[in-house]
């Protein structure tokens, strides 16, 4: 019987299979250098930022109720009213109009940030509580929101389109710088002053225009400087139509203001009122009658007439027309200086007094004057009287100024 012998190993292997192996292994390794690579670039990327897309703001009304307000129709109609319990209506206090363009946020946020501290992209408006309106003795809130301007291109376009001739509503010398609530003549013709605050404002003013207009009278119309850039073409038809005009600051805003800030409200209305109807300036109306807080001391180191009032009929508390044209009349007298207003919210009593106000006025023997036209009959009476030059205005007996708090007749 045969031995069993082991059976021997081949050492000696096929060529093509230790190239295999040797490219297997090679594979292999490269497919986890890959691997492992891919892995550490993924993990040492930036993260991005979840993009924040803001849809484009719809062009609304600032008038919104707040918790403790709620909006109720005017008496006669219109636009709604935005007050609170007990109160009569306000307008909100808007630091600028709000557009119907997309906004990027960040370069937004950016913007402001580099801004200047006193720039109006830093400013905040205070609450309507804290801006109290005030006529003489009484204090209410401040009027309705401004309503919606048209797309500010429109605006420039406008503007940039048409050139105006220069007009200029200069005043004489003596009433440089005087606080102005009438004047004293001695004329046996009775003259009155219609004046207009608060706009240009749509529908308001353009009905204002077509009774002046009907009724033959020139009034005097005191722009705020927002309203002005809203509504630029209402404007250029105040000045077509030949009314005087007189500056209300550029926000109609009673708090306190710097010296630069003050500066500012003034010079920057006084150039868009240039820039929009070409007329130059010499009056002045502080929002309210207010006289503290700044920009009565820049328009009178200007040299502005401080045009106030005498006969102030509270026409933006009235709930009747027969109540409004009553309180008017009683005040009424030759020389006088009569507070309306056609812009600051609803106006529609205002409106519909107007043409019986004109009509009564006239039966009375009145003529109506602009506030220019007054304060030169007054230089002329003054001339043909030997006045000399430049009254001293804390003797003078035929304007009553109030100057530093004093009143004198």
């Amino acid at each position: 019987m045969a031995k069993n012998t082991p059976i021997k190993p081949n050492l000696r292997e096929n060529p093509h299979s230790i190239v295999s192996r040797s490219l297997n292994f090679i594979t292999w390794v490269a497919a986890s250098f890959c691997f492992v690579m891919g892995v550490g670039w993924s993990l040492h990327q930036p993260t991005q930022p979840a993009l924040n897309v803001t849809p484009a703001i719809p062009q609304v009304s600032p008038l919104k109720p707040t918790q403790d307000q709620k909006i109720s129709s005017s008496p006669l109609g219109g636009e709604p009213w935005l007050h609170s319990e007990g109160q009569h209506p306000v307008k909100v206090a808007a630091k600028s109009q709000s557009f119907s363009a997309p906004i990027d946020v960040a370069k937004t946020a950016e913007e402001k940030k580099s801004a200047p501290k006193n720039s109006p992209e830093n400013k905040t408006t205070p609450p309507p509580s804290q801006h109290p309106h005030i006529h003489g003795e009484d204090v209410i809130p401040l009027l309705e929101a401004l309503p919606e301007p048209p797309p500010m291109d429109e605006v420039v376009s406008q503007v940039a389109s048409e050139e105006s001739p220069t007009i200029t509503f200069s005043i004489p010398a003596q009433f440089e710088s005087q606080i102005i609530k009438e004047v004293k003549l001695a004329q046996p013709e009775k003259v009155i002053a219609l004046t207009f605050d608060d706009g240009p404002w749509p529908q308001n003013t353009v009905q204002i225009l077509d009774i002046l207009k009907r009724h033959n009278v020139k009034a005097t119309f005191f722009w705020v400087g927002e309203c002005l850039k809203a509504y630029p073409q209402l404007a250029k038809q105040v000045v077509a139509e030949g009314h005087a005009i007189g500056n209300h600051t550029w926000h109609h805003l009673y708090r306190k203001f710097s010296k630069t800030e003050a500066a500012k409200e003034i010079e920057d209305t006084a150039e868009l009122i240039y820039k929009t109807t070409g007329v130059r300036t010499s009056l002045f109306r502080p929002p309210g009658g207010v006289m503290d807080n700044g920009v009565t001391d820049y328009a009178k180191q200007k040299k502005y007439a401080i045009v106030m009032w005498s006969d102030d009929p509270m026409d933006y508390r009235a709930v009747s027309v027969q109540q409004l044209v009553k309180h008017i009349l009683a005040q009424a007298r030759s020389g006088g200086i009569v507070l309306l207003h056609d812009g600051g919210g609803n106006r529609q009593i205002t409106i519909q007094a107007l043409p019986q106000l004109i009509a009564k006025l006239k039966e009375q023997g009145y003529n109506f004057v602009t506030v220019p036209e007054l304060l030169e009959l007054k230089d002329r009476e003054r001339l043909q009287e030997g006045a000399v030059e430049t009254p001293d205005p804390m003797f003078d007996p035929w304007t009553l100024i109030e100057n530093e708090g004093n009143t004198t007749r």
